[in-house]
């Protein structure tokens, strides 16, 4: 069963497709393994990933390692559109996967 992955960020989406991965905080769990993208909730494909549990962040200093592949220049970029992403989230606490393209 495939669970589509969103990526609405289009600096995020755009650093997958040109590098082929991507570190991405997401708040909730998601399924790993094979699965695809697209650009948002009813969007097209836009292609076929490999998606990995990297690690569960509880501080945003956690990310500082992986900023070089996660479409964003800095951390303080990275974590505000995180917070703009998820305005509830009261305290940092996510999960950061690592999503790769997979060969058409």
């Amino acid at each position: 069963m495939n669970m589509v992955m969103m990526f609405s960020v289009d600096n995020v989406r755009e650093f997958l497709l040109k590098n082929g991965i991507v570190f991405t905080f997401r708040l909730h769990k998601h399924k790993t393994g094979k699965d695809w993208i697209n650009k948002g909730r009813g969007q097209r494909k836009i292609c076929d990933v490999q998606i990995s549990l990297e690690k569960e962040v509880n501080d945003p200093v956690d990310l500082v390692p992986y900023v070089e592949y996660s479409g964003f220049e800095h951390l303080w970029n990275w974590v505000g559109e995180i917070k703009k992403l998820n305005p509830k989230m009261d305290k940092f606490h996510g999960y950061l996967y690592r999503v790769e393209v997979l060969p058409s």
